[in-house]
């Protein structure tokens, strides 16, 4: 019988879901994994130019979650923070530019992107202001909330930078003199937006929001611009690939060293004198039987029929008799080498095969004469 009783996190809160991580809970990657891969997937490919870097920064990142989960959230911001720093390092190491030419203010020290065709995003992005430009490098790339920037108004800056996005995917009139951002007076829907508040202030602001339709309005304006500039989620396989390889390389509990399918399959030699290992068919043991069942008989095995036996072959002039088959001389061919007689009985195969073939002849010719027909009619000739 199929067990019913399934545990996962799918309704879990964060709380409960970092909790379950630091007890070693696999579905709980599984599920943080899903909450935050397109963060996490659209940060890496902002960074890095290759599918097989992007790879290899998730799986550094995730990883991490595994082994050493953040004690609070946001998680969404841990991931985006842990992205940037990874894929940074991974910069100054290759002595790289990062992939988005936008990033050059957060990386200055590194060279700049190439400056070829830019998409929509990137566009938008380097036609804000330098403190909207900032607030949002700073929220989506960095992972760095809005309360916690520098600047006193990057939660204003942040919205503005993220209506904008919003406008260049259509659909509204733009960030300037809109009512919906004069109306609302929430702070933090930029930070909402991006998963940056934590779970508390995000529970709130959600109940908030469920009160207030312009905000609400508003908020689904903010997340279509983070759509904009974070652009297609990752793969299904991409994912398989990410929580296989961090749960192989470091087992279920990585303070215990459980073997990993990632390491090299290595085969004990055996000791010095030891006797030589049995054969395959050996080291499999005796045939198994399976058992009748409970009250069967078994039945005795039907005799095979007899083999028809075979008739003897006519010779062929010229060869010698099977009475005369001791005179012949040493080289000469048997009866049985000199081949099928010509009047066997493959001679009723042979009239069958030819009436078969002309059959399908005929059935040619009326084929192509109704085609001929056809095309004499569709022409009106």
């Amino acid at each position: 019988m199929l067990s019913t009783d399934l545990a996962d996190h799918r309704r879990s809160g964060e709380q409960a879901l970092l909790a379950a991580l630091r007890v070693r809970d696999p579905l709980a990657l599984a599920e943080a994994y899903h909450r935050t891969a397109p963060a996490a997937y659209a940060c890496a490919r902002r960074l890095l130019g290759s599918a097989t870097e992007i790879e290899g920064l998730l799986r550094e990142v995730y990883g991490e979650l595994w082994v050493a989960p953040p004690e609070d959230g946001p998680l969404e911001g841990w991931v985006r923070s842990r992205c940037f720093a990874w894929g940074a390092a991974h910069l100054r190491d290759a002595a790289i530019a990062p992939a988005a030419p936008s990033l050059a203010d957060l990386l200055p020290d590194l060279a700049e992107a190439p400056q070829g065709t830019l998409d929509t995003a990137e566009e938008v992005l380097a036609g804000l202001d330098q403190p909207a430009r900032l607030a949002l490098l700073e929220a989506h790339d960095r992972g760095v909330a809005s309360a916690s920037q520098s600047a006193p108004t990057a939660d204003d800056d942040l919205r503005r930078a993220l209506l904008a996005l919003c406008s260049a995917a259509g659909g509204d009139n733009g960030a300037d003199d809109d009512p919906q951002a004069r109306e609302c007076e929430l702070a933090g829907l930029g930070d909402w937006a991006l998963g940056l508040l934590d779970p508390r202030a995000a529970t709130q602001l959600a109940s908030d929001l469920a009160d207030d339709g312009a905000c609400a309005a508003l908020a689904r304006r903010l997340q279509r611009g983070r759509r904009l500039l974070e652009g297609l989620p990752p793969t299904p396989d991409l994912g398989q690939r990410v929580l296989v390889a961090v749960l192989a390389a470091t087992g279920a509990d990585p303070d215990h060293g459980l073997p990993s399918a990632l390491d090299p399959q290595t085969v004990p030699e055996p000791p010095a004198g030891a006797a030589d290992p049995p054969a395959r068919s050996a080291a499999r043991g005796p045939r198994r039987v399976r058992p009748s069942p409970p009250g069967a008989e078994r039945r005795p095995e039907a005799p095979r029929p007899a083999r028809p036996a075979r008739p003897p072959l006519r010779a062929k002039p010229g060869t010698i008799p099977s009475d005369q088959a001791g005179s012949k001389t040493r080289g000469e061919p048997e009866a049985s080498d000199a081949g099928p007689p010509a009047d066997s009985t493959d001679a009723p195969l042979r009239r069958r095969r030819s009436r078969a073939l002309l059959v399908l002849g005929v059935i040619a010719v009326i084929a192509g004469a109704a085609i001929l027909a056809a095309v004499v009619l569709d022409l009106g000739l």
